[in-house]
């Protein structure tokens, strides 16, 4: 199986490095081979023309064909996000709207919310929930949001025991496991009877 996992922070400074760190190894743990999409290495542009609305195809980068091809081939993603403003970071969704909700169609979506404060980011969660549906995708019941992320997840991706909830490695377990279990059945669903 294999998941794609967009990153929503450009900041300096931000966490979502981390996180990512932590959620890579949950969705490995239960046999999924991850690449990640970071806005801050892949540098999308600020959206004007997405891929599928592209007159020239010629004149999008060839990076970004590969992204989008990748993202169809997925079998599910996962979105790791910060809380900007109570909702989505600006550039999760550029990265995202540069492609077609028929490249999503059809997959499981993990939510990952965080923040340095005491709510998780479950405010941005609360709209992912609408956002990731618009693009085609079913977000799965499960969610991790994770309060305080500076003092409960090391910059290696570590869970730091003596300060998160003890709660945490199980939650980010069922994420992986729940993932899989959505992505299996859709894949099977989309195999025997072709995408929405």
């Amino acid at each position: 199986m294999r998941a794609i996992m967009f990153l929503g922070s450009v900041r300096d400074g931000r966490m979502c490095t981390r996180v990512a760190k932590l959620v890579e190894s949950q969705l490995k743990a239960a046999n999924f081979e991850v690449e990640v999409f970071d806005p801050l290495v892949m540098e999308f542009p600020l959206l004007k023309t997405p891929v599928h609305f592209s007159r020239d195809p010629s004149q999008i980068p060839q990076w970004m064909h590969d992204a989008d091809q990748k993202i169809k081939n997925a079998d599910a993603i996962v979105v790791v996000s910060g809380e900007y403003n109570y909702t989505i970071p600006p550039a999760l969704t550029n990265m995202m709207d540069h492609f077609a909700p028929a490249s999503y169609a059809g997959k499981p979506a993990g939510i990952v919310s965080y923040s340095m404060g005491s709510a998780g980011g479950i405010r941005a969660a609360t709209h992912l929930r609408d956002f990731l549906p618009a693009i085609s995708m079913a977000a799965i019941p499960h969610s991790l949001a994770i309060a305080e992320v500076h003092n409960v997840i090391s910059e290696d991706g570590t869970i730091k025991k003596e300060t998160a909830p003890a709660t945490l490695p199980k939650s980010a377990e069922k994420l992986g496991r729940d993932l899989y279990w959505y992505a299996s059945a859709l894949k099977n669903h989309r195999m025997a009877n072709g995408g929405p």
